[in-house]
């Protein structure tokens, strides 16, 4: 009788145990939690997993390789040979990146499965396991994607942000008009909530001291990009400010420190410089070349050095023709670099390169600055015709 009372005691002890096990991991949430696969071009699926815990857990997480499974029948289409793990205490955030061909997804449309499902385990050193999917609807194409409705949640892939100049730099004179434009690819739909922040010169060196200018909380619709404008930017003070946009949907963030920005991969950054008053008079940079001829994405452009230069700021124009009807045409920004000091010289650059017509013609032109940002040099306008170099 004794006995039966220990071995009942000592059951109940190690299912406690295997209680307790269970409730360090206490939810695994999945984003998106469904999206669409596509039979007319490949797929590429990228999903987090968000691991929650108990404050007490240390045992760190594993996921053994994950299936694709026809839920009407439960049995498996496809194994994911990829293991996911991170050791210490939670919450965790693991990432993973899957890749379905367009011959695979045709097949399973073929055979009369309209979706398939992602079932990935996760358990601590304990050993017990919970288990998290991702609905994954087949489709035979975009437009039937879209014509069927079928939902899928918002998953921000990259954020892109630039000013004028193409990158995300850009040297201005005080009181300019200044905006930033980023560019959010994304996939599925939902409300995207994000905030511009700047840190003002004195508090841009070290430790960026940012202040929010605006929020963002716009509906984002089906599509892989959308594009936003920043407020205008303060060029009030000389100096160099940071600039960044952080998302700060907390379904879409990794735990961490910023409650403002929660997640640092979903954060982009620009800087720029507001040179100081002066009075005094740019030198003209002379000996543009190419000018008035070809030019190739391999064509250097080249300029007399000008000594006090920190920076040089090469920009690209559209050449507009004025046709004598009403006021002239003023020229459009293409794109821009910035140069080392120390380099009088560029190729035009892929960013460049890829907004460029062959056979058109532009305009192009060099500034220089010093260390502060002023402009100490600046050139007239060449010219040349996108192509073949001469």
């Amino acid at each position: 009788m004794r006995h039966r009372m220990l071995k009942t005691l000592l059951g109940l002890v190690m299912a406690l145990h295997g209680m307790a096990g269970l409730a360090e991991l206490a939810d695994i949430r999945a984003t998106p939690a469904q999206l669409t696969l596509l039979a007319a071009s490949n797929n590429v699926v990228q999903v987090r997993w968000q691991v929650a815990t108990t404050p007490d857990h240390t045992s760190g997480v594993f996921s053994p390789p994950a299936a694709i499974l026809d839920p009407s029948t439960g049995g498996i289409l496809q194994r994911v040979d990829t293991s996911l793990e991170a050791a210490g205490t939670g919450p965790f955030v693991l990432r993973e990146t899957l890749r379905l061909d367009a011959g695979t997804v045709r097949g399973w449309l073929d055979e009369g499965i309209q979706r398939v499902v992602l079932e990935r385990s996760f358990a601590d050193d304990v050993g017990r396991a919970r288990v998290a999917r991702v609905v994954l609807r087949l489709s035979g194409s975009r437009l039937q994607s879209i014509r069927e409705g079928a939902p899928s949640e918002l998953e921000v892939v990259s954020l892109r942000l630039e000013f004028e100049t193409g990158n995300n730099t850009a040297i201005v004179a005080p009181e300019t008009s200044l905006q930033a434009a980023l560019t959010v690819q994304h996939t599925g739909t939902g409300v995207l909530r994000g905030r511009w922040q700047i840190a003002e010169p004195g508090s841009s060196e070290v430790v960026p001291v940012f202040r929010t200018l605006a929020l963002v909380n716009a509906q984002v619709r089906a599509g892989q990009r959308s594009y936003y404008r920043s407020p205008v930017l303060p060029t009030g003070q000389a100096g160099i400010y940071a600039l960044r946009f952080c998302v700060s949907n907390p379904d879409l963030a990794d735990p961490g420190d910023d409650l403002q920005c929660p997640d640092s991969t979903q954060i982009v950054y620009g800087s720029y410089q507001v040179q100081p008053q002066d009075t005094s008079r740019p030198v003209r940079i002379r000996g543009l070349a190419p000018d008035r001829s070809r030019a190739g994405p391999e064509t250097p452009f080249r300029w007399d050095a000008v000594r006090s230069a920190a920076t040089y700021q090469f920009q690209v124009f559209e050449f507009a023709l004025h046709t004598g009807e009403g006021d002239p045409v003023p020229p459009r920004f293409v794109g821009g670099v910035l140069i080392p000091g120390e380099a009088n010289h560029t190729p035009l650059g892929a960013s460049l390169v890829n907004k460029l017509v062959p056979g058109e013609r532009y305009l192009w032109r060099v500034t220089a600055h010093d260390e502060t940002g002023r402009t100490v040099g600046s050139s007239v306008e060449a010219t040349f015709i996108f192509g073949l170099a001469d």
